[in-house]
């Protein structure tokens, strides 16, 4: 049971393994715990569909995947799998879950919809450890600790269309670049990255430097790989285009696998007895350190980043963290009058909600802009003022837009035109060319 060895010797620290159940608990606030989700025993490996609505969990001593509707964090069923699941891969189209069988040397092809097994695939390898898919969903790679190999397979039949053999035995991880175009696996023993064109199936470059590197974590833009080191409590940051280690981020304790948020401004790593670590990238600090149930074995984020779901292997549950979000916004205010009161509200996307400040340029003479976005005051200068308004919340470095706004001069009154009013015994002239109205007085004489 190599997994299970693997746990107990970079991850159960304080002991052996105590199965459990959870209770539920409830929060709003980024960073903190907002379901515990009981699950089967031994929750080693998860996979969340591509719109956010379900969550699949291996439970390796059950023999099945829990399966989690994540709007009401709850079980909503089971799906039987092969002999001690150590980890579960979904299709690009959420149609089609891989499950790879450490205890009977199998792949499990599951229909998503009906959750019932149409197929299985063996091969050369024995004791899968894991499974990926493609981005176009055409190919498997298959991990494999027995083996000590990766075995690339046709998705669709299973063919096996090759092989690299070339690691130690020991507990191998992986994780594809977002474009598909390169694999990178982690060597525990040897304590090094194998970097593998998917196309030729190659080896190009092995990174070394690693102290027991488990599951890594990639940039949306595939720049950056987060290697955790299980050994000595830290998590390597290495630039993929150079392959060197360019910073290291100490005080994780025994980090068992990393991932980053959607907007890649988030670095998530789980380990430690209790542990999900917070890490932001731009700073490269951790930020944030919440505790979850015991023994996290993996992670796995939301596609929208609002949530981290962590497996806890010795609770048998399943942690659902609030996420951090980096803020977006756009805005464009309307121009103003001098005199006139002036108000407009600046409103940005983002977990926790964003603050406001003016980063560079000049507010029109009498307005403030406050935290909540909120710019308002009576301008006193007519004008356009240019200014960049930064939406910050510590997740990353902010959201900055650019805008104008212009005030214009005081509006002024038009004078009306005087009415005349006519005294009595007077007549006003009405038509075109008339002269000036004159008193008339004169005796009228009747006759006939």
């Amino acid at each position: 049971m190599k997994r299970i060895v693997s746990l107990s010797t970079s991850l159960l620290l304080g002991g052996s393994l105590i199965l459990g159940g959870g209770v539920m608990a409830v929060a709003a606030t980024p960073g903190t715990v907002s379901a515990t989700i009981p699950v089967g025993s031994l929750p080693l490996a998860a996979a969340i569909s591509p719109d956010g609505t379900t969550l699949y969990v291996a439970d390796y001593s059950d023999n099945d995947l829990s399966v989690i509707d994540t709007a009401s964090d709850t079980v909503t069923s089971t799906i039987r799998v092969g002999d001690n699941p150590d980890s579960v891969a979904i299709s690009p189209d959420g149609k089609t879950l891989y499950v790879a069988n450490y205890g009977d040397d199998s792949i499990y092809v599951i229909d998503a919809t009906t959750r019932t097994r149409t197929t299985y695939f063996t091969g050369s390898f024995r004791s899968p450890s894991a499974v990926l898919v493609s981005p176009d969903g055409a190919t498997l790679y298959v991990i494999s600790y027995a083996s000590s190999s990766v075995t690339f397979m046709d998705a669709a039949t299973g063919r096996t269309t090759g092989s690299i053999t070339s690691f130690t035995r020991s507990d191998l991880r992986a994780t594809l670049s977002p474009d598909g175009a390169t694999l990178y696996v982690t060597d525990y023993n040897a304590g090094t990255v194998s970097v593998i064109d998917t196309a030729t199936k190659r080896i190009t470059r092995t990174i070394a430097g690693f102290t027991g590197p488990t599951t890594p974590g990639i940039t949306p833009d595939g720049t950056v790989l987060y290697v955790p080191n299980a050994t000595s409590d830290s998590v390597s940051v290495v630039d993929i285009a150079t392959g060197t280690i360019t910073r290291t981020v100490a005080g994780i304790t025994a980090p068992q696998g990393a991932a980053v948020s959607p907007d890649g401004a988030t670095v998530y790593v789980v380990g430690g007895p209790h542990d999900l670590t917070v890490i932001d990238v731009e700073s490269g600090n951790v930020v944030d350190t919440v505790t979850v149930g015991k023994d996290p074995a993996s992670l796995v984020v939301a596609p929208d980043g609002a949530t981290v779901y962590t497996t806890d292997a010795s609770d048998d549950t399943v942690s659902a963290v609030t996420g951090r979000i980096a803020p977006t916004f756009s805005a464009d205010p309307p121009s103003g009058s001098v005199g006139s009161a002036y108000t407009y509200t600046f409103s940005a996307s983002g977990e926790p909600a964003p603050d406001f400040v003016v980063q560079s340029g000049t507010l029109p003479d009498g307005l403030e802009l406050a935290a909540d976005g909120t710019l308002s005051g009576t301008p006193t200068t007519a004008g356009t003022f240019t200014f960049t308004v930064l939406a910050r919340n510590g997740a990353g470095s902010g959201a900055a837009v650019t805008v104008t706004v212009t005030i214009v001069g005081p509006a002024t009154a038009s004078s009306p035109t005087p009415v005349t009013t006519p005294t009595p015994g007077t007549i006003v002239p009405s038509l075109p060319g008339a002269g000036p109205a004159k008193s008339v007085s004169a005796k009228a004489t009747f006759t006939g």
